[in-house]
């Protein structure tokens, strides 16, 4: 098979986003929207204490010519955009 699209889209995860996905040549579209993992909810519960994907997009996503789209929405990606992005002509 080949990998076209990840969708983590609330899944509960946390950890970077690794290197290796420049090596999903044909991957097509990337969304991990709101995809944090709050612990277990108690009275003292706080959205502050979510934590979703982070770090930096790494340099090495430029490989993945075929990519379209990439969602980070509230997650806690840093740093500057890397400039292999752009190499990705399908971007939106």
């Amino acid at each position: 098979g080949t990998l076209e699209k990840v969708s983590a889209k609330k899944a509960g995860l946390s950890g970077t986003i690794p290197p290796t996905i420049g090596m999903a040549t044909k991957l097509e579209e990337i969304d991990l929207e709101e995809s944090y993992n709050c612990g277990k909810k108690s009275k003292d519960w706080k959205r502050e204490n979510c934590k979703g994907f982070s770090g930096t997009i790494p340099p090495e996503i430029g490989m993945a010519t075929k990519l379209e789209e990439i969602n980070t929405e509230k997650n806690v990606i840093s740093g500057t955009l890397p400039a292999s992005l752009a190499l990705l002509s399908k971007l939106k």
